[in-house]
């Protein structure tokens, strides 16, 4: 019997164009079964593409594993191939490095980005936990250095938008150099910004839950529902 799998991502082929939908969560392993959203099946995928070839990554993700996101968008920037990644719904977390990945980075109407910290799950004792925020800061180091290679933003600003845990339009996303265009439909609509937005620095909104809470309830309600 084949293994069945979960954290599926479809591959598809239309003429020199070939598509990957990643629409679950980036995870190394699935739950007792295999990973489609990991960086050995995105190895194997990619193998499959001739050199010159068209791919389109469509990408509807909360994101998931950092260091598997990480390995993803250093094989897609090796590829051969020209490679256009479009968020069909929203691009979270790791979900964003696969993005970064791409020369050409989409987003469609209504979609949206997230970056932020990393964050985990520990236990131990006290030098094992501050041991473990250590390495969280060393990950957030060389995490950034993704979004630096093309955002509009010093590292200063990205370091205040990555602590907001703030959900992004298209137009944000534009604005900070996380996509190069958005869909034609609302590229179209003039992008009013605020006054009093600083050119290096994200845009401040008022919002009665903070946003690194709403991130977290959000991914959490997202987990629970797919998993319980």
């Amino acid at each position: 019997m084949k293994k069945q799998r979960n954290f599926n991502c479809l591959f598809t082929q239309a003429g020199e164009t070939y598509k990957l939908y990643v629409y679950d969560n980036v995870m190394r392993d699935g739950f007792f079964q295999e990973s489609e959203t990991s960086a050995s099946y995105f190895a194997s995928k990619l193998a499959e593409i001739p050199e010159g070839a068209t791919l389109e990554v469509h990408i509807n993700s909360d994101g998931g594993d950092a260091f598997e996101g990480t390995a993803i968008y250093n094989q897609l920037k090796a590829a051969p191939i020209k490679k256009i990644g479009i968020v069909d719904g929203h691009a979270f977390s790791a979900a964003t490095f696969i993005l970064q990945a791409c020369d050409e980075r989409v987003m469609e109407v209504g979609t949206t980005l997230l970056v932020h910290n990393a964050w985990t799950i520990a236990a131990g004792n006290a030098d094992e936990l501050r041991a473990v925020a250590d390495d969280l800061d060393m990950l957030m180091d060389a995490n950034r250095k993704i979004y630096l290679e093309r955002c509009n933003l010093s590292e200063e600003g990205l370091i205040e938008l990555m602590a907001e845990d703030r959900m992004l339009t298209p137009a944000m996303a534009l604005k900070y150099g996380f996509v190069d265009r958005i869909a034609e439909a609302e590229a179209e609509e003039p992008v009013e910004e605020p006054e009093e937005e600083h050119e290096d620095q994200p845009v401040e909104e008022e919002d009665s839950e903070p946003t690194a809470v709403r991130r977290d309830r959000i991914v959490a309600e997202r987990f629970f529902k797919q998993f319980y």
